[in-house]
């Protein structure tokens, strides 16, 4: 199995509008998506978004019931609290 990350910026200048820098953007992730994981890195996050997309369904389940119920999760011990 193979991991990567795409990460791109952009910064409006000159006659570059914030849309023009998102547009791009959109057609970069477009261009890549045959090998989105269907998960994403939160570390710079600029618009409301869930934890839940940067886990997969079944661990992201896991953790919300682990911190719900401070039980184990596939064997793993307890750990603190997170939220």
């Amino acid at each position: 199995m193979t991991a990567s990350l795409l990460y791109g910026v952009g910064v409006p200048a000159g006659s570059i509008t914030a849309d023009a820098v998102g547009a791009s953007c959109a057609r970069l992730h477009d261009a890549m998506a045959p090998w989105r994981a269907g998960r994403q890195y939160l570390g710079f996050v600029e618009r409301h978004t869930s934890a839940a997309e940067a886990f997969a369904a079944d661990t992201y389940a896991c953790l919300v019931g682990h911190l719900a119920t401070a039980s184990t999760c596939n064997g793993a011990s307890s750990s603190p609290d997170i939220s």
